[in-house]
């Protein structure tokens, strides 16, 4: 092998090597916690109080589908359809969940989310 051919073959697995290394990369997921002190609702689900993990499940696709989990990220409790909204402008970027209305002895459902410093959230689709 000549040293012309053993450059172009370590350049190719230094190219082949960083494709794997970068393919593999998942994009930010928007992993947010929130914790409901009382149960509230989710297409059709009752979340009883507690700490639970909201995220989008398909960020390398489109980022339609938002995956509510418990803490430990054991159980599954909703894969839900979901679009971008924009956040009002109210200049607060913490994580927000987004209520729908209900009547005061029912659960609060949750129409969607913001994660923390972002100006876009998701709403759930119905």
């Amino acid at each position: 092998m000549t040293f012309r051919n053993a450059v172009r073959v370590v350049v190719a697995a230094g190219c082949v090597l960083a494709a794997t290394l970068t393919g593999g990369a998942t994009p930010f997921n928007r992993m947010t916690y929130f914790t409901f002190n009382a149960p509230v609702r989710l297409h059709g689900v009752l979340l009883p109080p507690g700490v639970y993990v909201f995220e989008i499940a398909n960020p390398d696709s489109g980022s339609n589908v938002t995956t509510v989990m418990d803490r430990k990220r054991s159980k599954v409790y909703a894969n839900a359809l979901s679009r971008v909204v924009t956040r009002p402008p109210d200049g607060r970027l913490d994580a927000a969940i987004i209520f729908g209305e209900t009547v005061t002895s029912a659960p609060r459902p949750v129409n969607g989310w913001y994660p923390a410093g972002e100006t876009s959230g998701r709403e759930f689709l119905r």
